[in-house]
């Protein structure tokens, strides 16, 4: 169909074969004009209160749109001058409307004179703003010494600003505008030029809030080509293809057969590469060998039809499988379902379910025609439902933006403890998470069960309950390479709405963002703070992954599912963020990382602390050298505990076994034994007065045997 294809940095224009003919079948209409078809796409009413997935219109509204507009498969829009208002709509079936089209290919280089107010101060400062036309927006301030944020705090992206408005409630003869971004920074500005007011608000509105979901496109297509000639173009870069890697490090049968997931005897992988058996599912899933007809009918006992799928075997035998809400109501109660559940839970009959919500969110979503699982519905198995307690995205929302704005920057404020923070529910959150978590741990591992996680639509709390217990269980996901596979695993494939949660969407449908994805890494932060030895990566990884979620660089958070983005070539059109991450490894390996430790996973939860390397980070100061020295003083003094324990276990070695045994020929069992005493012991105890425990003692005298 493709006749002429034009590429340009930020998107492309296709001109279609039929041209001609389609000219005298379509109506030209301006977009800026065709509030109808705008308001048609916004109109989708939401099934329940925390769910935004497609623009959909129906199959009769289709064809009765088409009627009125006279719209068939493509449809064109008027230019002005020289520059193109609207390119292509070639998408438009399965009763879902795709508007592929955009008016700008990039914004165009802006700069003003600005007085910038600080609210809490009730001051102003003149600047300039700057906007280039790859989004980037700069403040430069005259004086910045007053302030206390450093200079990254003035720098961000349009994709970033999640909303703006224009006021006079500052000043009743000045329009000020405000500016607020996703991590709750705030600007508010009035532009000294009164004639550079419309064409800034302009600016804003084609580029930040955009209708169209690839107008997102642009950036990301910009930075991928920009970044794609930067790699080939430099021989000394060591691996040539690594714009290209990042997308291909998750390889499902790779990591499925890693977990010996058993395709002979148990489990098949069902192709669901046309995603028609679930439109928010990856291309493949995992089932248990049961009939097409009963896998057809247990999917559509599920919302939107996500069926119960594994995603992770333990070494024991026992799985953590994930899914939505039923679709029973008030009976709750489907035959399929219920010999479904009971072919994953194996010979032991024993499932644990995690939902996620508080129960009487639950129980009040049974009123749209969702619910929960009742055990009575399920005779075969022996069935228990846990309630997590997790609040949904809006208070989820709520409780980061409260916890943003009530920080103060000012450094002399003491928030490593989480009681001197203003009760904003974040925290408190975090620890629902974590404590669901480690009860899915302990259900797999200690009373070996089989569990199912959940939540209503089972791609927030249920992406985060999944991976976070898959942390505790598995070693292999607290290395670098592991916890992006686990990210490609159990967020992207399984379709957490990153297009949406992250804001890249209608202005109108902003209130479905919720930084859930940052939550669960706050939760990751809180482990590895406390079991440091025991992650390949640092805290540094966690940082640059949440600072770069918003500024609609890396189609890895373009996407709400693998759908979207087989459809929109990602792969080929946008850089996969884990590319520059795996370019820069260095920069997120722990030097303290001890891969033979073999200790559980622990957590105080009264140790707790606010994720300062994130939410403080434009602090004034924390770029500067005194911080880098800190930061570097802190590794060191890991470093040195560890050399400390090393010259102690070396030794309590001498010592114990009095023959001057050498400890480097003991067993890895042997070692793991002696430092496990250690790690549990104080180390302030002379060598002389060391009284090991008797399994170490005993595993010292079979290794000398």
């Amino acid at each position: 169909m493709k006749k002429n294809e034009q590429s340009f940095d930020s998107f492309i224009i296709v001109e279609s074969e039929n041209k001609e003919k389609e000219k005298n079948d379509s109506k030209k209409i301006n977009l800026k004009s065709s509030k109808k078809i705008r308001n048609q796409i916004l109109e989708k009413e939401e099934e329940n209160f925390e769910e935004d997935e497609f623009i959909e219109l129906s199959n009769e509204q289709n064809k009765k749109n088409k009627k009125e507009n006279k719209i068939i498969d493509d449809f064109e829009v008027e230019e002005n001058n020289d520059e193109k208002k609207i390119i292509k709509n070639d998408i438009q079936k399965d009763g879902f409307i795709y508007i592929t089209a955009f008016s700008k290919e990039k914004p165009k280089n802006f700069e003003s004179d600005i007085s910038l107010l600080n609210s809490k101060k009730n001051i102003s400062q003149k600047g300039k703003i700057i906007i280039d036309e790859n989004f980037g927006v700069k403040i430069n301030l005259n004086n910045k010494n007053s302030l206390y944020f450093n200079d990254a705090f003035y720098e961000f992206n349009l994709l970033d600003i999640k909303n703006f408005n224009n006021t006079q409630k500052y000043s009743y003869d000045e329009t000020w505008v405000e500016i607020n971004l996703k991590d709750s920074r705030n600007f508010i500005l009035n532009l000294i030029k009164k004639d550079n007011l419309t064409n800034f608000l302009e600016i804003l509105d084609n580029f930040s809030t955009p209708i169209q979901i690839p107008l997102y496109f642009r950036h990301a297509l910009f930075e991928y080509n920009k970044y794609k000639k930067e790699i080939e173009d430099n021989p000394n870069i060591s691996n040539q293809k690594t714009y290209k890697s990042g997308w291909d490090i998750y390889d499902f049968e790779f990591e499925f057969n890693r977990q010996n997931v058993d395709f002979k005897n148990d489990y098949e992988i069902l192709d669901n590469s046309n995603f028609k058996i679930c439109e928010t599912y990856p291309s493949k899933i995992i089932t248990p060998k049961i009939s097409q007809d009963k896998i057809e009918k247990c999917a559509n006992f599920r919302k939107k039809k996500r069926l119960p799928t594994l995603t992770y075997r333990y070494s024991n035998g026992y799985c953590i499988w994930r899914s939505s809400q039923t679709k029973g109501g008030f009976t709750g109660k489907d035959d399929t379902d219920a010999i479904f559940l009971t072919n994953i839970t194996r010979n032991s009959k024993n499932l644990v379910v995690y939902d996620a919500r508080p129960k009487l969110n639950a129980m009040a979503n049974k009123l749209k025609g969702g619910g929960y699982e009742n055990p009575n519905n399920y005779p075969k198995i022996n069935m228990e439902v846990i309630f997590c307690d997790i609040p949904n995205i809006h208070s989820v929302r709520n409780s980061y933006e409260k916890l943003l704005s009530s920080i103060s920057y000012i450094p002399e404020n003491d928030y490593s403890v989480i009681s001197n923070l203003p009760n904003t529910s974040w925290y408190e959150t975090i620890i629902l998470i974590l404590k669901g978590g480690f009860q899915i741990y302990n259900s797999i591992k200690s009373e070996e069960k089989t569990v199912l996680i959940h939540c209503s639509d089972g791609w927030d709390r249920t992406s985060q309950l999944s991976a976070l217990s898959q942390i505790l269980l598995d070693k292999y996901y607290r290395t670098l390479k592991g916890f992006i596979v686990l990210i490609e695993k159990d967020w992207l494939s399984f379709g957490h709405q990153f297009r949406i949660r992250n804001g890249f969407c209608p202005k109108e449908k902003r209130d479905e963002f919720s930084p859930i994805f940052i939550q669960w890494l706050d939760c990751i932060y809180q482990i590895i703070e406390q079991n440091c030895f025991k992650f390949e990566f640092n805290v540094n990884l966690l940082n640059y992954i949440a600072e770069r979620i918003y500024c609609g660089k890396y189609g890895t958070f373009l996407f709400n599912s693998d759908k979207e983005r087989k459809e929109n070539n990602a792969k080929q059109t946008t850089i996969s963020i884990w590319s520059e991450i795996l370019q820069k490894e260095k920069e997120f390996k722990n030097p303290i990382y001890d891969e033979n430790n073999e200790q559980e996973i622990q957590i105080n939860y009264k140790k707790i602390k606010l994720w300062k390397e994130y939410f403080l980070r434009y602090e004034k100061g924390k770029n500067d050298i005194n911080y880098i020295n800190k930061f570097i003083n802190k590794e060191q003094k890991y470093i040195n505990e560890i050399n400390k324990k090393n010259k102690i276990l070396e030794e309590m070695c001498r010592i114990i076994t009095k023959e001057g045994f050498n400890y480097d020929i003991l067993s890895q069992e042997a070692k793991g034994e002696i430092k496990k005493y250690l790690l549990n012991s104080s180390i302030n105890l002379s060598f002389e007065i060391m009284k090991p425990t008797e399994s170490v003692m005993n595993i010292i005298k079979k290794e000398k045997k």
